[in-house]
């Protein structure tokens, strides 16, 4: 099996700043596409990427970096996220984690700030040439998604807590009359949780 690198590029988003001993927040952010071809000329099917985040311990946490390993395994001092959950949003797998309170962590946190940062899918597996691409066959084994400054996927960046209080701030007269409509439609979350949503969105 060969290491595979998928980088995304989707803004790494810091939806909560609140600092522990061992956390400095909560980031999420988009990571893969299904059925899409890459900038590393690679794609994946559902089937594959739903099987390999299948078998992640969540519960326990993945532990992710910023930068990725050159062998493949997570290298403690850079340690930097702990992802808790996934999710999917059409075609898309979307990640939430713990930032950690670690020198990659810290670096993470002030450099989301300042400039993008994107999701790289890190894991080894068999890939398959198919009319010129490169396709990820069924095996394929996820390791962690780092954080990365040049991802491979178009819309894989990290979003801060500033970024939804700014984009509030800027258009919360547009996201309130968007925020009422969908009530009107039977939509049962706060604002504050719709505002995260929307930004997902847009």
């Amino acid at each position: 099996m060969q290491l595979i690198e998928n980088i995304k590029d989707a803004k790494v988003e810091l939806i909560e700043e609140k600092e522990t001993d061992k956390f400095l927040g909560t980031i999420k952010f988009e990571f893969a596409e299904y059925d899409f071809v890459n900038k590393n000329n690679r794609k994946y099917s559902k089937k594959v990427l739903d099987e390999a985040i299948e078998k992640l311990d969540t519960e326990k946490g993945v532990l992710g970096q910023s930068g990725h390993p050159k062998d493949g395994a997570t290298v403690l001092d850079a340690a930097s996220h702990l992802i808790k959950k996934f999710w999917t949003k059409g075609r898309r797998y979307w990640a939430e984690a713990k930032l950690l309170n670690t020198v990659s962590g810290r670096n993470i946190k002030t450099l989301s700030k300042i400039t993008d940062i994107g999701a790289s899918l890190r894991g080894f597996g068999e890939v398959k040439q198919e009319d010129g691409v490169d396709v990820i066959q069924e095996g394929y084994e996820i390791k962690s998604v780092d954080l990365v400054l040049n991802p491979s996927f178009d819309f894989a960046h990290v979003v801060t807590e500033e970024d939804v209080k700014e984009y509030i701030k800027i258009n919360e007269i547009e996201t309130r009359k968007y925020y009422e409509e969908a009530k009107s439609a039977g939509y049962k979350g706060s604002f504050e949780k719709y505002i995260n949503e929307f930004i997902v969105r847009r």
